[in-house]
């Protein structure tokens, strides 16, 4: 049995629909660090508030000022992403059990930030040509 193009189109919107749902609902998870910050600060409670509100406004505006926000997020991840994913783990696995590391296992984990590092080269040289580009 075949699925018509209706059909792709009309799965094609649901699954997009449910990642922007998704995407709405997730929003004050990511935030939520930042807030967590916020109330520890020694200010009163209703400048925290005006707080959070300029932030939002200010992630807001950036979505919609920035032509191809996707393209800077992707740079953004390039060089964060790479760091907080492959580097970060790897200096502190070796600073946890330092002296106690294996040769072969060094040897692993310095493969794992090459590959790291060689992706994260790569995914800021598309994120660049791509922002120039258009």
């Amino acid at each position: 049995m075949m699925i018509g193009l209706e059909e792709k189109r009309a799965y094609f919107l649901l699954f997009q629909s449910l990642y922007a749902i998704n995407l709405v609902f997730s929003y004050p998870l990511q935030f939520f660090p930042i807030m967590d910050n916020i109330k520890k600060m020694k200010i009163s409670q209703n400048m925290q508030y005006c707080l959070r509100i300029v932030i939002t406004f200010l992630i807001a505006g950036f979505a919609f000022l920035i032509p191809k926000f996707s393209t800077l997020l992707n740079l953004t991840g390039a060089f964060a992403g790479v760091a907080l994913q492959f580097c970060f783990p790897v200096y502190t696995y070796h600073m946890y059990f330092r002296g106690q590391v294996s040769r072969n296992t060094k040897v692993i984990n310095a493969c794992v930030v090459i590959f790291g590092s060689l992706c994260s080269i790569f995914s800021i040289h598309d994120s660049i040509k791509e922002l120039i580009d258009n």
